[in-house]
């Protein structure tokens, strides 16, 4: 995230500039031992700040709040209390002062009425959630509708297209590719590329779209 890389390890969050090849570790937040870290930066205060929640977990009874942390302040972890429920994956995105990564909301437990302890059902909606690092307000994005069940067969990933966030189903044969063009009205464009007919495709079975240029190549 503009020229800083973070990554976890068993005891704590390292953020390293591979510019100047130095690092540091910061201790994890007291939430729980699975934690997403997203570092966001806002490029009109110069602020790098990371974002700590845990994932999902069957036996929680209660959503464990997400914590904060602005780097270079002499403040510590703090609690994000007006956090909506939900529970990240781990591959996100910062643009434009905003972290995007998908995420589950609407967690449900149903139970009979004569055993409260058992847990008989669960859902999980899947969406994009923004997070807008000075702000600090969540947003949910609902993911583009598929067009058919085709559709939903087809591998799906996030990346950035030409400065802005983009959804992204494919295969080895296509590419269909939605580009967020209004954050707030949740406005999508989408794109569809058929590609090339490719003697080594047969042998591969399957490609992997790692993501674009900043031309949108």
């Amino acid at each position: 995230t503009n020229g800083l890389v973070t990554f976890k390890t068993e005891t704590g969050i390292v953020i390293w500039n591979p510019t100047i090849k130095e690092h540091i570790t910061l201790l994890q937040p007291k939430i729980s031992k699975h934690l997403g870290c997203f570092l966001g930066y806002d490029p009109k205060e110069n602020t790098y700040k990371i974002l700590s929640i845990a994932h999902f977990c069957k036996t929680w009874k209660k959503y464990q709040k997400p914590k904060i942390l602005t780097l270079g302040s002499q403040e510590s972890w703090r609690v994000i209390t007006n956090s909506p429920d939900h529970y990240p994956t781990r591959r996100y995105y910062c643009i434009n002062g905003v972290v995007y990564y998908i995420s589950y909301e609407e967690y449900h437990k149903i139970y009979p009425p004569f055993i409260k302890e058992i847990e008989v059902d669960m859902r999980l909606n899947e969406i994009i959630m923004s997070f807008d690092v000075r702000s600090e307000q969540f947003k949910s994005i609902q993911l583009p509708a598929r067009a058919n069940q085709y559709e939903s067969k087809l591998d799906e990933s996030l990346m950035t297209y030409q400065g802005k966030l983009a959804w992204v189903c494919y295969n080895s044969y296509m590419i269909k590719l939605w580009v967020l063009q209004d954050l707030e009205k949740q406005e999508w464009s989408k794109n569809e590329f058929v590609l090339p007919n490719l003697p080594q495709r047969d042998l591969l079975g399957s490609a992997k779209l790692s993501g674009a240029t900043s031309i949108g190549k």
